[in-house]
């Protein structure tokens, strides 16, 4: 996580949450494509 966020990455809960270690989802990504990441995976799991 601290190399993700070091090098200008994100990290939430697939559903665009703020991640949480106790929960078992996690989206990361470097951070130019997350919102859209997360967007994709919204739809997918309606």
């Amino acid at each position: 996580m601290l190399i993700l966020h070091e090098a200008g990455g994100i990290s939430t809960r697939l559903d665009g949450g703020p991640y949480d270690i106790h929960q078992p989802d996690l989206l990361a990504s470097n951070g130019l494509i997350h919102a859209q990441m997360a967007e994709v995976l919204r739809k997918a799991k309606k």
